[in-house]
């Protein structure tokens, strides 16, 4: 199939509210919506970098690599774009823009948004064309996977409200943002008044954290031993994605079960981790690992080691949040809870027929490829 057009389109939506992580304050997301087109079918992807996660990139950064890109995908068949020939035009298209406009930041994340979209373009196109929701062209049979609630507010008012009313919609599984307050006091103190409000509910329920890096080790392990009580399902990257020694140190020290983050930058770094022991779960990001052939790569490599894996979106529109929902769905079952809860997060997603939640999960579409259309 070939492809005969690839058009973009820069959205920027607003959060619902703030957004704070242990990265800082997100008032809106920026991107780019990206239409790839064939012979009777077309597909859609997603290129959104986060500028304060990891080696960071713009969107500017993505746009000019991205027209750099396109000339020379017109006529390509999209097995073969997926077959090596994207690495192949990213790799020449990256040391050409560095060394023509030094201002722009063509990071390994830029690079690693523009191949998700493509990729999760091209792979839209190939399972429309087989009328099959993109999961089922992967082989994997569709079913309801569960998500979790994520709260991203400093006040310790605001997140037992919110961890209340999440509950009460139906989450089982409540992420907490940490890293955010003003002093090692009140962060305790959060974290308790969540759990608090999570066992004064008649059924189970989970509580994660998620530091973003946050904590030096020596901290992250002072913070964690008094959280302990608190009854954690997981911790997700409290501390410097680069320093895996020092994550296999915060796991080995709290007995915690430790999920690195902004520490899965790639499948290579996925071999770093698993080799070091680092964590037991891995949190993958499609748009930030290398995209959806590296996403699902990652994946196997985590099940083969015996650790477990979750997806989760970069708070991303509803296309980027379908393509990480569909790769979600190749995890091994039951799966841990994932990180697809983030529309309610934005003030729009820009698609229709978006994967609704029910009760804390997310059930799938029966419509061919991501299932959802750009408006």
């Amino acid at each position: 199939m070939i492809i005969t057009k690839v058009g973009w389109t820069k959205y920027r939506v607003a959060f619902t509210r703030p957004f704070e992580t242990a990265h800082g304050l997100l008032l809106f997301r920026e991107g780019l919506l990206v239409k790839m087109v064939a012979p009777g079918f077309e597909g859609w992807g997603e290129i959104a970098p986060l500028p304060d996660f990891g080696e960071g990139g713009t969107v500017m950064d993505a746009l000019a690599l991205l027209q750099k890109i396109v000339p020379a995908l017109a006529g390509l068949e999209v097995e073969q774009l997926l077959a090596g020939t994207l690495d192949a035009l990213i790799e020449q298209a990256s040391q050409e823009l560095s060394a023509l406009s030094p201002d722009l930041k063509i990071t390994g994340q830029v690079q690693s948004t523009l191949r998700f979209g493509l990729e999760l373009a091209a792979y839209d196109i190939l399972a429309r064309a087989c009328n099959l929701p993109l999961a089922e062209y992967w082989g994997v049979t569709l079913a309801p996977l569960e998500v979790n609630a994520t709260i991203g507010t400093p006040d310790l008012a605001e997140t037992v409200g919110a961890t209340r009313h999440l509950v009460e919609a139906g989450y089982k599984c409540i992420k907490l943002k940490v890293g955010i307050t003003a002093n090692e006091t009140a962060e305790i103190a959060r974290v308790a008044a969540v759990r608090q409000v999570l066992d004064s509910f008649s059924q189970p329920l989970r509580l994660r954290l998620d530091a973003n890096e946050a904590w030096t080790v020596p901290q992250a392990i002072r913070l964690l031993k008094q959280m302990v009580c608190c009854n954690l399902e997981l911790v997700e990257q409290p501390v410097a994605g680069v320093n895996i020694a020092g994550l296999a140190q915060v796991r080995h020290a709290t007995g915690l079960t430790i999920a690195a983050d902004e520490s899965v930058v790639s499948v290579e770094a996925a071999r770093e981790i698993i080799a070091a022991q680092a964590a037991q779960v891995l949190v993958i990001k499609p748009s930030l690992v290398g995209g959806v052939q590296a996403a699902r790569a990652i994946i196997k490599l985590v099940e083969a080691a015996g650790l477990r894996g979750l997806v989760t979106t970069a708070l991303d529109t509803g296309v980027g949040i379908a393509g990480a929902f569909q790769l979600a769905l190749t995890l091994r079952r039951p799966p841990l809870a994932c990180g697809l809860a983030t529309a309610q997060l934005l003030t729009d997603t820009l698609v229709t027929n978006l994967p609704q939640i029910q009760n804390g999960w997310m059930l799938p579409l029966s419509a061919p490829g991501l299932g959802i259309e750009v408006v």
